[in-house]
């Protein structure tokens, strides 16, 4: 099991546990999954092509790829005391592109590429009862709410055309509504933007690969690595244990 898994996997346990042995009146701890759509901004990709003796032969970058929209999933778990939140959770996802024009007149033997994302969020919340109607009772148990937060994670990307999987670092803006719909049960709406890292893809120098994916430039990036986003709207469920 390598560092990152362990690193997880602890970091899950430590939490779950904390969670649950943390219950007071202001206190709600909640189970949920969601699902909805991904739009991903815009990507630059990058081909190296072999002959079979292994010497490089082409060298090409892309000046405009476009993206498939497709699902996200997630699960997560949501621990709340009073105002504040910390929410651990899980994201799925597919990320397919087409390259549609080059830097020189010069065509790989493919230009499509398909990643397969998942990530690892802990996120810090802070929620509130606008825009809904106050009450005297200074709790949201049983109450709509409005909240936002943000978090950091670890995202696994596997790309087609290259080496298994690249592990880095991944940025997560959040925010939504959560409606009760019986006493344990809540539906939700919410809003992400996601930030994760290029890919790196280097593989066996043979025939064509993509050796890169990442970003292109955006306002709304921390560095020029960490610069591939994703705007993501969801629905769904959660349920209220205590």
């Amino acid at each position: 099991m390598n560092t990152n898994k362990k690193v997880l996997i602890t970091t899950f346990l430590i939490l779950s546990a904390t969670i649950l042995t943390i219950q007071t009146a202001f206190s709600q701890f909640s189970i949920g999954g969601s699902y909805g759509i991904q739009i991903p901004g815009r990507q630059d990709l990058k081909f190296k092509q072999y002959d079979t003796n292994g010497n490089l032969t082409e060298y090409l970058k892309t000046t405009y790829v476009f993206s498939n929209i497709s699902a996200m999933r997630n699960l997560h778990l949501t621990y709340w005391q009073h105002k504040l939140g910390l929410r651990l959770e899980y994201l799925k996802w597919e990320h397919n592109s087409t390259a549609k024009r080059y830097l020189i007149n010069q065509l790989p033997e493919f230009n499509t590429t398909e990643e397969s994302r998942g990530g690892v969020f802990i996120m810090g919340l802070m929620r509130t009862r606008f825009p809904f109607k106050k009450t005297k009772e200074n709790s949201f148990n049983h109450k709509s709410y409005s909240y936002f937060g943000l978090g950091y994670g670890v995202v696994k990307t596997e790309i087609n055309h290259g080496k298994q999987a690249d592990i880095k670092s991944g940025l997560q803006a959040t925010c939504g509504i959560t409606i009760p719909i019986t006493k344990k049960l809540r539906g939700l709406v919410e809003a992400k933007y996601i930030l994760t890292h290029d890919a790196d893809n280097a593989s066996a120098p043979v025939g064509t690969t993509v050796i890169d994916t990442s970003g292109h430039w955006t306002l709304f990036r921390f560095g020029p690595h960490l610069d591939t986003k994703y705007h993501t709207i969801q629905i769904g469920i959660q349920w209220d244990i205590f």
